[in-house]
């Protein structure tokens, strides 16, 4: 997975700032299968979607900065195909994600 986007922010106080983000993605998934599919290799294809993100970046001091950010990426829809037997399905493939980051600039 890649992305590239940007991101707008509002000076919340002189140490913190709120953002909103958006991302162009690009994803690339294989699937392997357990229990009964163990071993059967299925293919998706190259998904391109588009990331929403809210967060919130306090500078901590002594050049450290404390992130907080909720990204959710949305794929669309996929057509899933079982390598050898031709079936395909369609699934919708979307995510959430929290992150939290501790940086140090120098």
């Amino acid at each position: 997975m890649w992305n590239i986007g940007g991101r707008l922010g509002y000076l919340l106080s002189e140490n913190t700032l709120a953002f909103v983000r958006v991302a162009y993605a690009s994803l690339d998934a294989d699937i392997s299968g357990s229990g009964l599919l163990a071993g059967i290799p299925a293919k998706v294809d190259n998904l391109d979607g588009v990331q929403f993100g809210l967060g919130v970046e306090h500078h901590i001091g002594h050049n450290f900065t404390l992130r907080g950010e909720y990204v959710y990426s949305d794929y669309g829809s996929a057509d899933i195909s079982i390598t050898g037997t031709g079936n395909v399905a369609e699934v919708d493939v979307t995510s959430g994600e929290g992150r939290v980051e501790l940086s140090y600039s120098f």
